[in-house]
């Protein structure tokens, strides 16, 4: 199935599933996942810090000791996923579950006819 990748895309396909009274919340991409995978990056691109002889994942490191960091941080890096991960009906979803999402949609406009 092609992935959807223009915004234009999205809002046609956000129009059709209002029309069938779609439900997006099935296939949201949870804030703990967003913040999951931001936090895997982190730990993979740093090393971890050490204070004494005690160390920390950097993701916890930049959350307890400069939480605002973490949040801008955060941010720029939903920003710079916008190729993978879209925001439809005020929820994000990820491309695997966006396919989902369409076949679904397809199979029930198809029960339509």
């Amino acid at each position: 199935m092609k992935t959807i990748n223009k915004k234009t895309d999205i809002e046609k396909l956000e129009a059709i599933a209002n029309l069938i009274d779609f439900d997006w919340q099935d296939h949201e991409l949870g804030d703990d996942n967003l913040h999951d995978q931001y936090d895997m990056m982190l730990n993979e691109c740093s090393e971890r810090p050490t204070v004494g002889c005690c160390s920390q994942d950097p993701a916890e490191f930049l959350k307890q000791n400069d939480p605002i960091g973490y949040r801008c941080g955060f941010c720029d890096w939903l920003d710079s996923e916008r190729d993978r991960i879209f925001e439809i009906a005020g929820i994000y979803i990820d491309e695997a579950r966006l396919d989902d999402a369409k076949e679904e949609i397809a199979d029930i406009i198809q029960s339509l006819n």
